[in-house]
């Protein structure tokens, strides 16, 4: 019986976490991040003020949630095709085209964030360490392609550090909305000539794209 109530419990607080987390968002998108307040959240989902503090304790706590929240088709496609068969180069082809294609999609509401995150020490850090999360997600693809025979690389760690510096860039680029960015299909071809320069192709690639 204890087991079950825990269970329920559990259940339960995490609907509420991502209602609170989706009303945040929408206020976001319809009136901006100087609306999310608390009292405007507990507003907009129907519930206290007092339960949001029960799983926030402030508002960067759930920026940061928010943002976890936006990573989640990220972690999903790229694990996706980290574990597909297709080659080393097609794989960092469509990390890219995903990364970039869907903050082209939520534009303004990355924007936004973005520039929070801009004047928050504490939340920069925060994305600091999904930057290395990142960095080591690219040396595993490229050990498992070395391992493989698929390609010789000297340094996977040193080449995955900047491929996550040019991806975080082009990403900044758009969120930040400062310069007109190139289209995505021209910013990865030319992001991919530059990094078939960074290895040597063992086997030709002969992966038929589904």
């Amino acid at each position: 019986m204890k087991k079950i109530i825990k269970q329920k419990k559990l259940l339960l607080d995490t609907l509420m976490k991502e209602t609170i987390i989706n009303g945040a968002i929408k206020l976001i998108r319809e009136k901006g991040i100087k609306t999310l307040t608390m009292d405007n959240i507990a507003n907009e989902v129907k519930i206290a003020k007092g339960t949001i503090y029960l799983y926030f304790k402030n508002r960067e706590d759930l920026i940061k949630a928010i943002i976890q929240k936006i990573k989640e088709p990220f972690v999903i496609q790229f694990d996706k095709i980290k574990n597909s068969n297709l080659s080393i180069q097609k794989k960092i082809e469509k990390i890219l085209t995903f990364a970039l294609s869907d903050i082209e999609k939520n534009l303004m509401f990355v924007r936004i964030i973005m520039q929070y995150v801009e004047a928050s020490p504490s939340l920069k850090r925060f994305l600091f360490n999904d930057w290395q999360r990142l960095i080591e997600f690219f040396a595993e693809l490229f050990k498992d392609a070395i391992k493989k025979g698929e390609i010789k690389m000297k340094n996977p760690e040193y080449v995955s550090k900047l491929i996550t510096a040019c991806m975080n860039y082009m990403i900044y680029e758009r969120g930040m909305g400062y310069i007109k960015c190139l289209p995505v299909k021209k910013e990865v071809e030319l992001f991919m000539n530059v990094f078939n320069l960074g290895y040597e192709k063992i086997k030709e690639d002969k992966t038929i794209e589904k």
